[in-house]
């Protein structure tokens, strides 16, 4: 038997647990277009299906020149809607390529006003740095259930010109739209989305940047965080504040320290969302192998407080043994945190919470069968939704048999990650709750 045919079948089977959990199939979907919303669009109850239409000549440019940021016109059609004359172009670092192009549909980028479902802009991703192709939504929607702000991220089948394009992610950009839906009203009535947005550029020409003081000068901050908002404001508007934040790191003493952050960021929420990286064992985050990458920074209208928000989650389920104490040690930031009793009890909190929520029940298990953990149900629902678009996808940077194989990683993950964790923060905080599952 083929070695792909080997990883298929054990897939099915192992999915087979999962399945047995109410609820897996896809509800009813909505079908006049004036019913729909945003919601809708980023719904994880069906495959959505979307298509581009452009001049076959601009598709081709794209293509060839996809490491360049040029616009081309096309049209989008989304079940029975149809919004003419979006911009698109080529996305992405690493995962940028000629045969599956990342693409950012820019809504508006020739209309002014024009609006899809209320969005600007909208991401679709080529799943190209994951062979599962199902990181990215697994790890936001824990993001969300963990109660961290998190964009909403789906599947679809891409058709460009009548012809399919393959299997992507369809991702919600972090914009102002994202800001409202999220922060909501603000403490004068208004809403929360009117102040500083940054997106973090990785820069790998120079050296991992740990959040450690770089100096008063802004040019090495503005070469990091890339304004979203406000982006013909000042410098000092713009970067003072971060360079202060990361000041305040360097020059606090570990008495002062928890009263210095508390100016420039919400530490409590900061530390579990680095414990729900580390848990989700995410490689490339603000924790990451080769510094921090993957975020964007949010400060508050009217104050020098910012939030971080997770982006690009195609590197995490590294491992199920990842340690959860990865990155920690290099991070200036997350070190001296650490030190301090207040952040490392929320941390390993954290860990623990998260361990329970990827674990819980979901359903009530069939005979003999246990119920599936909320974790994998979510990768069996997903898999079931995208298997066939995945494995139809001539253009993935993957071979059918590492798709499989990836998702049968993933599988393995669900089933080991939760114990692993409490193993290791038991051996941190309560040695004495250390038993023989722990053999790892």
């Amino acid at each position: 038997m083929h070695a792909g045919s080997r990883s298929f079948r054990r897939v099915l089977v192992l999915l087979a647990l999962a399945a047995t959990v109410a609820g897996v199939r896809p509800s009813a979907i909505r079908a006049q277009s004036g019913d729909l919303s945003s919601d809708d669009f980023f719904s994880t109850d069906t495959l959505q299906d979307i298509q581009l239409v452009l001049n076959s000549r601009d598709w081709q440019q794209l293509k060839q020149h996809y490491s360049e940021n040029t616009y081309y016109p096309a049209d989008l059609r989304w079940r029975d809607m149809i919004v003419r004359n979006v911009g698109i172009r080529s996305r992405g670092n690493g995962s940028r390529n000629p045969f599956k192009p990342g693409l950012k549909v820019d809504i508006n980028r020739y209309l002014p006003n024009q609006e899809f479902l209320g969005l600007k802009s909208f991401v679709l991703d080529n799943l190209a740095q994951d062979p599962s192709m199902l990181h990215e939504r697994l790890s936001m929607r824990f993001f969300q259930r963990m109660g961290i702000p998190a964009p909403r991220v789906t599947h679809a089948r891409l058709s460009i010109n009548n012809e399919y394009a393959g299997l992507y992610g369809i991702t919600e950009s972090i914009d102002k739209d994202f800001l409202r839906r999220v922060f909501g009203p603000d403490a004068h009535g208004g809403v929360e989305n009117d102040g500083y947005l940054f997106e973090y550029r990785y820069i790998e020409q120079e050296e991992p940047f740990l959040f450690s003081y770089l100096g008063p000068d802004l040019a090495p901050y503005a070469r990091r965080f890339s304004p979203r908002t406000h982006e013909n404001a000042d410098p000092e508007t713009l970067y003072r504040p971060i360079e202060q934040m990361f000041s305040a790191v360097e020059a606090s003493s570990r008495f002062e320290f928890e009263g210095a952050m508390s100016r420039y960021l919400d530490l409590p929420t900061f530390m579990r969302q680095l414990a729900i990286e580390n848990f989700l064992a995410d490689w490339d985050g603000i924790l990451g192998y080769a510094g921090a990458n993957n975020f964007y920074l949010y400060r508050f209208e009217g104050t020098m407080l910012s939030r971080f928000i997770p982006w690009d989650k195609d590197f995490t389920f590294y491992s199920p043994l990842y340690s959860v104490m990865a990155g920690i040690p290099q991070n200036r930031l997350a070190r001296a945190a650490m030190d301090l009793p207040a952040p490392y009890e929320t941390y390993m909190r954290t860990l623990l919470e998260a361990a329970d929520s990827a674990e819980a029940p979901a359903g009530e298990g069939n005979g003999d069968t246990p119920p599936a953990s909320w974790l994998q149900r979510e990768i069996a629902v997903a898999f079931e939704q995208i298997r066939d678009a995945g494995l139809a996808d001539s253009s993935k940077s993957w071979s059918n048999d590492e798709f499989l194989k990836a998702v049968e990683g993933l599988i393995d993950f669900a089933r080991i990650r939760s114990v692993f964790v409490r193993c290791e923060v038991y051996r941190s905080v309560d040695p004495g709750r250390v038993g023989p599952e722990c053999r790892f």
